[in-house]
């Protein structure tokens, strides 16, 4: 009888890298204990991309519901109605003069978001 290839690896899978992650030295499997495990979700810059906030909240929102709020929000602002509240995007958005570039403020989208939770 053949050996399985699935069993081949002593090593579990759960302590492997995945294939298409990249290791740096902060989250080396090779990291100390005393330092702590840098989480490679969590954005670092303040302003970001659509792209690049959508990744950094997947578990919130995608990057096309982004822009969805992005063109709900400037077409409020372009044309707004009475009696129909905004959905207050608007301030999230940054758009760097004379650039069709579209940024997103992390922070004010944080804040955002925790002022649309129903209580």
């Amino acid at each position: 009888m053949a050996p399985d290839r699935r069993m081949a690896s002593a090593e579990p899978l759960a302590n492997r890298p995945a294939r298409n992650s990249v290791l740096s030295p902060i989250n080396s499997p090779g990291t100390p204990a005393s330092e702590p495990a840098h989480d490679a979700r969590e954005p670092v810059a303040r302003y970001l991309t659509v792209k690049g906030l959508a990744q950094a909240y997947r578990d919130v929102t995608t990057e096309s519901a982004l822009r969805h709020l992005i063109w709900l929000a400037e077409a409020y602002e372009k044309y707004p109605k009475n009696g129909l509240a905004s959905n207050g995007f608007l301030r999230v958005i940054v758009r760097p003069p004379h650039q069709r570039k579209v940024l997103l403020d992390r922070i004010e989208f944080e804040n955002w978001l925790t002022s649309r939770q129903v209580k």
